[in-house]
């Protein structure tokens, strides 16, 4: 998420995404109001995704749509759950976040 330091998101709130980044500590506070970001399916996705990472067309192919009201694939990334790095010679990789792997952690048990 390019121009954050570390520790900071922009958040998304009804669909609208929120100017000014947010530390941890609001960014959760924020999250945990939030009513339009259907958490199973995000956990899905994170279950999707594994703790191995999968190629990022993958993921996109399997989870991008097109509707405003069902951004998984968005509300995951914007809420800091899923990254994307760059692996020399091959596509980019998605891969779970620690804040991802907590988020599982607390919703799957």
């Amino acid at each position: 998420m390019g121009g954050l330091t570390p520790g900071e998101h922009h958040g998304r709130v009804e669909g609208r995404c929120l100017g000014a980044p947010l530390d941890n500590e609001q960014f959760w506070a924020q999250t945990a109001t939030m009513t339009t970001v259907p958490l199973d399916l995000v956990a899905d996705l994170l279950e999707f995704v594994g703790p191995s990472g999968r190629p990022y067309p993958e993921v996109l192919d399997a989870w991008r749509t097109s509707c405003p009201r069902l951004s998984i694939w968005e509300d995951a990334r914007a809420l800091g759950l899923l990254e994307t790095t760059a692996v020399e010679g091959s596509d980019s990789l998605v891969v779970v976040t620690i804040s991802g792997q907590e988020f599982l952690a607390t919703h799957r048990g």
